[in-house]
């Protein structure tokens, strides 16, 4: 038999296609050029999967599922499958084949292109990633080396070999931490390793290969993939003006757009990316007509605007428009100006509005300071140095006198006095108010078993044993920044967050012996060899906040599951680093890579006195998850999504990676769902 590789044993032929050539080689086949048997007789390109990687199941189901995948799409930017097939025991898709090269030829050829051809090439491949995304999509590997060009020089986008089909994903095609794609044009949540990845990732792959398109280089180079994926991560884009300065700045903006390291902050969608490419496609000529005309229409309304009210003024007999010469000492000059400004803002002349038609009676001095829009007469101000303010009402008079003082500004006027708030929400309470009888106040249900604790106490023991810790009051930076060392898209943005009330956290999380002291039927899901003071596991969402719940009613205070602000801010304790302690991982300060959980408390307190936040067990929260939850959190006391699938889980657990420990790392699981790395840890609001 004769064969086109030698080392593959690959031959010839395969089935009714007779192999020309090879094309180029890849990490998971090869790329020959070939010619189908009459009747077709036509000139094809076979993708043969390599051998070695056809023995393993997974690799042959995601071969299939590319051609299966591509074999939705119709556009004339995409290329067409032909057939799937097996011959002399070798896998090919049979597609169209495209005889003009590839954008990485190309480059390398010429380095950079003019920025018309570029923005043209990427035009075509959105509108390909448009069919694609609407079919749900994701292709995962956007490159040059996947844009391919007809004899014409139309572009045609190749390959879904790593594509994602969001409809019928199989997740077992792609696991947690596999990194998918080319390095040097991967989003910064490919590099992450996440599989959580959606159309706006191929709207990053693609504007960073515009921006190798647009400057001759990628944004980030090196030789060792690790290190390009770090700088993905971490470090921000270069700006292409840099490298090219010859750039329009629409241009800059729209590649800059598109490589946000959030995804919120991109393009939310293809066709955004498609309309933003068009619009820097316009000759500058036509933008610069555009800017004209829109600067043109805001002139003919001001102008409109002004007539208009000349016009009325005229009509009903009111002051015409004064200058500040004119009219300084007046009621109309002195009036609150109204700016005569278009919908946009645009600063203008300003029209002051007719006086009033009854007589002020004569002002009398105020006790409080004036409003912000003062329209009542106020008294002289007899401060020698008193400054006049912006906008003043001056007395009416009958006869020319003494220009009296103004009042000073009122912005600089004194406040009311208002007390100041504590710095904690610790209200300070006057001595026990004196009773006639000194008898003590009756107990409706004594709890002989709960000691006493004094308001605002540091720590307290309730009826079960638990010991909660004190968290007041305050704010904090929620998420990580983009630097972190395992950081996640979902930890994005990072922003403030404040806490307006203190409450209580149970320093540890909660036991076997204090969740059967609940539900005692609970002791049979114990992990093995685990004792009454290891975390409880196997418990779901519902299973913790029914403790809550009847914790509740036992002592009748308010026990419930932290929010996920909460639980960050009281992991975090006052720093701002990956663990409390610090950037990286300490054995001796959290339980994570072992083979089963440990006692509550054999681990170091974080120093707000809490134990096995990082690490033992993950820990239910209140909050439902919502990934994009961040862009939108509000400031004040947040609380999650309104609705969802899966509650928010914080901490890491025993036996997994350090970095699902970090104080940032955010995590979801259903409601339902039991599992022996699953507690919890209870919060109890207000000072009991």
């Amino acid at each position: 038999m004769e064969y086109i590789d030698e080392e593959l044993k690959l031959p010839r032929r395969l089935g009714k296609y007779r192999i020309v050539r090879v094309i180029k080689r890849g990490g998971m086949g090869i790329v020959c050029e070939a010619q189908e048997d009459p009747p077709l007789d036509r000139r094809v390109a076979l993708k043969v999967l390599l051998p070695d990687l056809a023995l393993h199941q997974r690799n042959l189901d995601r071969f299939i599922r590319e051609a299966r995948l591509a074999a939705k799409l119709r556009s004339p930017y995409s290329v067409a499958i032909h057939e799937v097939g097996r011959a002399e025991d070798f896998n090919y898709i049979a597609m169209g084949y495209i005889a003009g090269g590839d954008l990485a030829g190309i480059l390398r050829k010429e380095g950079r292109i003019s920025e018309p051809r570029a923005l043209n090439i990427a035009l075509s491949v959105a509108k390909a990633l448009k069919e694609a995304h609407g079919h749900g999509i994701v292709h995962r590997d956007i490159k040059p080396d996947n844009i391919l060009f007809t004899n014409d020089g139309t572009p045609k986008l190749a390959d879904l070999g790593v594509a994602k089909d969001l409809v019928g994903f199989d997740p077992s095609l792609t696991q947690e931490g596999e990194t998918i794609g080319t390095p040097y044009y991967m989003s910064p949540e490919q590099a992450h390793g996440h599989t959580a990845v959606d159309h706006r990732s191929d709207i990053y792959s693609l504007g960073a290969t515009l921006y190798h398109m647009l400057v001759g280089g990628v944004p980030f180079e090196g030789q060792e993939g690790s290190k390009i994926l770090a700088r993905i991560m971490v470090e921000p884009v270069p700006r292409p003006k840099k490298k090219n300065p010859r750039l329009s700045s629409p241009t800059c903006r729209l590649v800059e757009k598109m490589m946000a390291k959030e995804p919120s902050a991109r393009y939310q969608s293809i066709e955004d990316v498609i309309a933003a490419i068009e619009h820097c496609l316009q000759p500058t000529a036509q933008r610069h007509a555009a800017a004209v005309r829109w600067v043109a229409g805001v002139i003919t309304s001001l102008a409109v605007c002004l007539i208009a009210s000349l016009i009325w003024q005229w009509l009903t007999g009111r002051p015409r428009m004064s200058t500040p010469e004119e009219g300084s000492d007046s009621p109309a000059a002195a009036t609150a100006s109204i700016s005569a400004v278009d919908a946009q803002g645009t600063d203008t002349t300003t029209v002051s509005p007719p006086p009033r038609t009854e007589t002020p009676e004569t002002p009398e001095p105020q006790p409080t300071p004036p409003k912000a829009a003062p329209a009542t007469p106020q008294p002289v101000d007899k401060t020698p140095d008193a400054k006049t303010p912006a906008v003043a009402i001056a007395p009416k008079v009958p006869t020319p006198a003494p220009k009296p003082e103004p009042p000073a500004t009122p912005t600089v006027a004194p406040p009311v006095p208002k007390p100041e708030p504590p710095a904690t929400p610790t209200v300070t309470t006057p001595e026990p108010k004196p009773k006639p009888e000194p008898t003590p106040e009756p107990q409706p249900k004594p709890k002989p078993e709960t000691p006493a604790a004094p308001k605002d106490a540091k720590e307290i023991v309730n009826s079960i044993g638990m010991k909660l810790m004190r968290i007041d009051a305050g704010s904090f930076s929620m998420g990580s920044p983009y630097d972190e060392v395992g950081r996640i898209a979902e930890e994005g943005p990072q922003h403030e967050v404040a806490l307006s009330e203190p409450f209580y956290m149970s320093a540890h999380e909660v036991t076997n012996a204090q969740f059967e002291t609940f539900r005692p039927d609970h002791k049979s899901q114990r992990l093995a060899g685990n004792g009454d003071n290891h975390p409880v596991v196997n418990v779901t969402w519902d299973d913790a906040a029914a403790f809550c719940r009847w914790l509740s009613e036992k002592e009748g205070r308010p026990y419930r599951l932290p929010t996920e602000a909460e639980w960050e801010y009281a992991c975090r304790a006052g720093t701002a680093t990956a663990y409390y302690w610090g950037n990286k991982i300490d054995s001796n300060k959290a339980h994570v890579v072992a083979e089963s959980a440990s006692p509550v408390g054999a681990y170091p307190a974080n120093p707000w006195g809490l134990h096995d936040m990082h690490g033992n067990v993950w820990e239910w929260c209140a909050d439902w998850y919502d990934e994009s939850y961040y862009t939108v959190s509000p400031h004040d006391n947040p609380k999650g999504g309104v609705t969802g699938e899966k509650r928010v889980v914080r901490g890491g657990s025993w036996g997994l990676k350090p970095l699902y420990a970090r104080s940032a790392f955010r995590y979801r699981a259903p409601v339902d769902l039991v599992n022996e790395r699953f507690g919890f840890r209870v919060c109890l609001d207000s000072t009991p």
